[in-house]
């Protein structure tokens, strides 16, 4: 009997032993396996961090060789404070034709509509425009940068008669041709952005002018116009006189938009 009983208890640490094994090998713990799995993840994270600090310095080598090219620099320039005027009257021109037409739009939302119709034709009129004149004039740098600066100055005058003007319908034609003139740009400039750069950067260029055009330009000059517009007032009601003075004086970001693309186009 004591036999059998030292037999029988040997028999159950055997057996416990051979499943503590086989849950060691279930799990991984302890496992040539499991080693071999965490020196692959381990060579993998590294190979990873090189990856990112390698694509990371291409990153900054291609847009140091973006900074190079003069006339994508200027390009990029003139498009910053094209989009800044766009951005300010994207956000602010139905408020301030209300603001100095209340009488004949009469609400709020009637001006949003009137006006959004406005830029949808002039936005669609305005960048076919764009597209046939460089067409026409031959498929170059120079003749998309003279079609950019022309239409930007033609838009900074009509647009500040729009603004300047009293009645009503005088405002809405020149507020049509403005726009119109002011998208001409459109087309033609983002063909200056690829044909600046050789092919191989043209994405990062695409990109970059994005970004640029954007953290520089319409998303920064909304909250200054307001600003302006408060400081106008100061701290009384706003009048349609401020919202005129304040247009007037952002829309020139068109005028300097056109002398940055035409003295380009002379390079």
């Amino acid at each position: 009997e004591g036999a059998e009983g030292a037999e029988g208890a040997e028999g159950a640490e055997g057996a416990e032993g051979a499943e503590s094994d086989d849950d060691d090998d279930a799990n991984g713990y302890g496992s040539e396996q499991n080693v071999s799995r965490r020196s692959r993840s381990r060579r993998l994270n590294r190979r990873s961090g090189v990856s990112s600090k390698t694509a990371a310095k291409e990153f900054l080598r291609d847009a140091a060789e973006l900074s190079r090219h003069p006339i994508y620099v200027a390009t990029v320039c003139g498009y910053v404070a094209y989009t800044a005027v766009i951005g300010v009257y994207a956000v602010w021109g139905p408020k301030a034709a209300y603001a100095v037409f209340s009488d004949d739009l009469r609400t709020p939302s009637r001006a949003d509509l009137t006006l959004g119709l406005v830029t949808v034709v002039a936005g669609a009129g305005g960048t076919a425009i764009g597209g046939v004149a460089v067409d026409r004039l031959g498929d170059s740098v120079g003749n998309a940068l003279r079609v950019c600066a022309v239409s930007g100055a033609a838009g900074f005058i009509l647009l500040e008669l729009a603004f300047a003007s009293t009645a009503f319908p005088v405002f809405l034609a020149f507020f049509l041709l403005g726009e119109t003139a002011a998208f001409v740009t459109q087309a033609p400039i983002n063909a200056v952005v690829l044909w600046s750069v050789p092919p191989g950067a043209r994405p990062l260029a695409c990109s970059m002018t994005t970004v640029a055009i954007h953290a520089l330009g319409d998303v920064p000059t909304p909250p200054l116009f307001g600003a302006t517009l408060q400081a106008l007032a100061g701290g009384g009601a706003l009048e349609p006189a401020h919202w005129r003075v304040a247009l007037c004086a952002f829309t020139t970001g068109l005028l300097v938009s056109a002398g940055v693309l035409a003295r380009t186009a002379t390079r």
